[in-house]
């Protein structure tokens, strides 16, 4: 049977995709997972720009039987729209979603009048059940058997039992070769990604990959993640990225990461590059790591830094981790290795200040790059239900401001207006201060010449025509210009 999945086009506002286009690791994972099947996987991060003729032309090039589609929570209108443009062109055609958001608030989406446009809903991990309805739909139709599913009967949704979670030895390497499109970069190198673990053991209160993967971490075997690296490698990538929800998993996980440094040196794959996110635990408790990672290949970590506040790390439930944050900086700055700081603002008690101490924190330790997000109400999270109880939430289901970059909550001293202002008026200096200091960091000496490249050419192209609309503007003026940008950067995709 043929199938058809494809990745929504949505982007994180402030990630431009000339900067990097990241391919679905689920997706290929799914398709490597399907025997006696043939599966394509669509990333349409790379068609942003004519989504609808993209997915038109595919179908009518692979004739699928099934669809599948995958979203993060604020991609999920997309996918509605995605999905309702193929039952109006396709009506017979089969429709399987998945993801995040389908998995947690599933009645709630099933409820919804674009559920009309779905089959299928696979909750959970869909590695091996996509799989099983594939063989059902071509023999047995005997979908009460497939845990995590849920299907329509008599035009209404039946939810058969949740999904427990896969052995990871039971899951094949991703299909790389599914995949219909090419263009996956980062700095203009060949991108492709990679995991060697799920799950988390911290109990942060934001985090929604819990409602995923539990209070769990299963890693893969040693030498199935070196055959996925040469597998990876054999299709042109030349840049890697983990993405682990954790890759250390905590403190207790460095033995099993420096064993993967090793490994990697040991089968000489360091001839590439490799990223990776990362706890600040994970990444200052031993100043042996970094060093290691530098000799791997590794020049990027995505830093879990959250706040520097103590009261607010307790708050998040991430335990004090400030003196980590400053050794795994520094340990990963001294080996060359590109920083960038993730931050989360925004909770009950926040005031101005507080965004203040966070944003200049990460300016004096000279952090490369920042993820800033204001704290996110995530469907299924403890927090989410905590901060409805108080009356915080002030946008409960418009999905498509869920990226983390805008508030969708209030604090008990500042609206959400005053949130998103906050948001950008700190992260405007903080760039202030990298523009002035660019030369300087470690990303600006690993990839120079792209981003000079990108910066006197594409990036120019989109900054002109704001620059010239904020002249004269007060603050407040500039804010809505910038704001409105990226507000419509996922406009009209669709």
């Amino acid at each position: 049977m043929k199938a058809l999945l494809f990745s929504m086009p949505d982007i994180f506002p402030t990630w431009r995709p000339y900067y990097n286009k990241c391919p679905n690791l689920g997706l290929t994972s799914i398709a490597g997972n399907c025997p006696g099947h043939e599966v394509y996987v669509g990333d349409l991060i790379l068609k942003r720009t004519d989504v609808k003729e993209a997915v038109i032309k595919a179908i009518e090039k692979y004739s699928p039987k099934v669809i599948g589609l995958s979203a993060m929570t604020f991609q999920f209108p997309t996918l509605t729209k995605i999905a309702g443009l193929i039952k109006k062109n396709y009506p017979s055609m089969l429709i399987v979603v998945g993801g995040y958001h389908v998995t947690t608030p599933y009645e709630q989406v099933t409820n919804e009048d674009c559920s009309e446009h779905y089959d299928f809903m696979m909750r959970g991990e869909a590695d091996l059940s996509f799989n099983e309805l594939l063989n059902e739909l071509e023999s047995g139709e005997e979908f009460n058997k497939i845990k995590g599913l849920s299907y329509k009967r008599n035009d209404k949704w039946v939810h058969n039992p949740a999904r427990p979670l896969e052995n990871l030895e039971n899951i094949k390497l991703p299909d790389r070769d599914s995949r219909i499109w090419n263009g996956y970069h980062v700095y203009s190198i060949k991108l492709d990604m990679l995991e060697t673990s799920r799950g988390c053991l911290n109990h942060c209160k934001f985090c929604s990959i819990r409602q995923m993967y539990g209070h769990s971490f299963r890693e893969y075997p040693m030498s199935r993640i070196i055959q996925d690296i040469r597998n990876a490698k054999k299709r042109g990538a030349k840049y890697i990225t983990f993405v682990d929800d954790n890759i250390t998993g905590d403190a207790r996980g460095l033995k099993r990461f420096e064993e993967l440094l090793d490994t990697i040196i040991k089968n000489k794959l360091n001839d590439i590059k490799y990223g990776t996110q990362a706890s600040s635990i994970g990444m200052g408790s031993d100043e042996r790591i970094p060093e290691k990672m530098r000799e791997a290949g590794f020049d990027a970590v995505f830093l879990g830094v959250e706040n520097i506040s103590s009261k607010n790390l307790e708050y998040y439930k991430k335990g004090n981790i400030v003196d980590y944050t400053k050794r795994a900086i520094k340990f990963l700055e001294d080996n060359g290795i590109t920083v960038m700081g993730g931050l989360i603002n925004g909770t009950e008690d926040d005031k101005e200040k507080d965004f203040k101490v966070n944003f200049e924190y990460l300016i004096d330790s000279k952090v490369d790059n920042i993820l800033a997000q204001i704290l996110t109400p995530y469907p299924g999270t403890e927090l989410r239900d905590e901060l409805l109880k108080k009356g915080l939430v002030t946008n409960k289901d418009n999905w498509e401001s869920y990226s983390g970059y805008f508030a969708n909550v209030k604090t008990r001293y500042l609206s959400t207006d005053e949130l998103n202002f906050l948001q950008w008026k700190y992260s405007n200096q903080y760039y202030k201060w990298r523009r002035s200091n660019f030369w300087k960091l470690n990303v600006f000496k690993s990839h120079a010449r792209f981003i000079i490249k990108t910066y006197l050419f594409t990036e120019a192209r989109r900054r002109i025509p704001l620059l010239i609309r904020k002249i004269a503007k007060n603050e407040m003026g500039k804010f809505k210009v910038d704001f409105e940008d990226l507000v419509n950067v996922n406009e009209n995709l669709i």
